[in-house]
């Protein structure tokens, strides 16, 4: 007999909970996450209280990437050129444009025009006018700090890949980029 309260997510088929449990299904594993009260379920493995490491490593996975999705996808604030601004990263309109921009002034500077005012408009629409090497780096700096938060969760999906068991999985967790 185990107890399960509000908050506790139980894996595998309660029927006994599912009126009071909302139903997830993540990768096929079927997640119910318990919304009010308190219950006693017997008759149940105790391996049914949490996925096996393959189901948990998808679980952590598919974390992962909402994680990191999440963070590519917010506003940088940046030395923009000299001044702190809000750049506004936070869709991929916004990146596109970016980058975009990014392309046209590093032509212009192989061009020889470096030295040109080229614009730029924050987050807080304030057109800001620099030079087209002076947007270049402030630029090439954003995709830098989207590139390195890329490559830390690319690091944290291979460690979860390569977890053994899940205490390897639990300390995973317990060192979870915030």
């Amino acid at each position: 007999m185990k107890k399960v309260t509000a908050g506790t997510e139980v894996f595998g088929p309660f029927s006994s909970v599912i009126d009071e449990a909302e139903k997830l299904i993540c990768d096929d594993v079927i997640l119910y996450k318990i919304v009010i009260g308190e219950y006693l379920v017997s008759d149940v493995l105790e391996s049914d209280f949490g996925p096996d490491v393959e189901s948990r490593k998808a679980l952590l996975i598919k974390r992962c990437k909402e994680d990191r999705e999440a963070k590519t996808n917010t506003n940088e604030t940046v030395p923009f050129p000299v001044d702190i601004h809000e750049i506004q990263t936070s869709n991929e309109i916004d990146i596109r444009n970016l980058l975009v921009k990014t392309t046209a002034a590093i032509a212009i500077a192989g061009a020889g025009g470096g030295s040109r005012n080229y614009s730029y408009t924050t987050a807080a629409k304030v057109r800001i006018t620099m030079t087209v090497q002076q947007f270049v780096s402030c630029s090439l700096s954003i995709m830098a700090i989207k590139d390195q938060i890329f490559e830390d969760y690319e690091t944290l999906r291979v460690s979860i890949e390569n977890a053994a068991d899940s205490d390897a999985l639990d300390v995973i967790e317990s060192n979870w980029p915030t």
